[in-house]
This record gives C-alpha cells, structure tokens and sequence, in this order.
C-alpha cells in the first residue's frame, strides 16, 4: 500500500514539473533587436526598453504582425529622487494566432510632424500552434 502511495505522489511531482512554453513570459530588450523569436500561440511577451519622457520622447508600436496582440504597455518610473531620470517602458504581447512577421517600436517624440525614430528595435517572429 504505502508503494502506492509513493508511486502515485511521484507521478504527481513530475506532473507538476513539466514545463508549459505557452506560460513561460519571454523578456525581450534592446540587445534582442534583429533576434528572431519563436513562440507558442497563447505565451505572452514582453518588450522592456529603457525610455525618458522628460525628453519628450517614448516607445510606440510602429509594425505589429497579424497574431501579435498589445496587452498592455506601462512606464516603470526609476527608483530614484534624481529629477530627470529615465525608467522602462514595459509592453506585453499575447501570440494570438500561428504566422511570422516583424514587430517593430519606435522611439520618437509623439509633437513631431512627422515623427522621426531616435531608436528603433525590431523582432522576427515566428508564432507556432
């Protein structure tokens, strides 16, 4: 009986370990940029990228692939008193549907006509079922 019982709690364990690729977030930044990066329908993503607003300037999605969905996107302010002190803009991907294409972002002062990137980062996707 007890044998069982280990066998039965071990299977639960391993169970419980396996990994889920459509749960494991994926962090991109600026040295991912040029990096192709595969993915499962249903993970989510993120793109971190350091940003200053008091520059006038910010990161905005310029070249969003079909099966690529915004979730969110958030300035985390730095964790310091220094007046004028950049933080990083946070925006969070879902892959939505199977495909590949290009995700851009652009860095660019949103009172430009028309808005010239500072900096721009891109990312190969390739969405898998």
């Amino acid at each position: 009986m007890k044998r069982w019982i280990v066998v039965a709690l071990l299977g639960i364990v391993a169970v419980s370990c396996g990994s889920d690729d459509a749960q494991t977030p994926v962090v991109l930044d600026v040295s991912d940029s040029g990096s192709a990066i595969t993915l499962a329908v249903g993970q989510t993503f993120e793109v971190q990228l350091e940003s200053n607003p008091t520059t006038g300037y910010g990161w905005v999605v310029a070249q969003q692939p079909e099966g690529v969905a915004v979730q969110s996107s958030d300035y985390q302010a730095p964790d310091t008193s220094l007046v004028g002190a950049g933080g990083v803009e946070v925006f969070v991907f879902e892959a939505t549907a199977a495909g590949s294409g290009t995700l851009r972002l652009d860095y660019v002062r949103s009172f430009d006509d028309p808005p010239v990137p500072a900096d721009t980062v891109e990312y190969d996707l390739t969405i898998n079922d």
